[in-house]
């Protein structure tokens, strides 16, 4: 049986038990469900057949039970995962962050004045340095 061979690649090995439980998801559902939830416990990298039980049932509650059905959802899943992804972090920010910038900038502007105050430009460089070397 094809789903046995696939099972041992990719989860581990096959005992009496887990091969008669394969053998009746089956017949409740179709090939493809059981190789899609093979083949997502083993991309999450989670190697036991409890879990893919649970993907197998998840599945057989949607009634998704063909290659094509499961593919459709998938899509969607992908789909609507992308766009709440987009949705986070737009909108009007809260007033704080506003004032919090603002008195970054004005810190920032004394520093840089205090800066220019104590280091010496190109003419006071020129004359230290004449008096060094004079």
């Amino acid at each position: 049986m094809e789903i046995i061979t696939h099972f041992e690649t990719e989860i581990g090995r096959v005992t009496p038990s887990i091969r008669r439980r394969l053998a009746a998801f089956l017949q409740e559902t179709s090939p493809a469900v059981l190789h899609h939830a093979i083949e997502q416990a083993s991309a999450a990298n989670v190697r036991n057949f409890n879990y893919v039980t649970v993907i197998i049932e998840s599945l057989k509650q949607r009634n998704l039970l063909t290659q094509e059905q499961i593919d459709r959802h998938e899509r969607r899943r992908r789909t609507a995962v992308a766009r709440s992804s987009r949705r986070k972090g737009h909108g009007p920010l809260p007033d704080w962050v506003e004032r919090e910038r603002k008195q970054q900038q004005q810190a920032e502007a004394e520093q840089k004045q205090r800066f220019e105050e104590t280091v010496p430009d190109q003419g006071e460089l020129a004359a230290l340095l004449a008096e060094l070397i004079g």
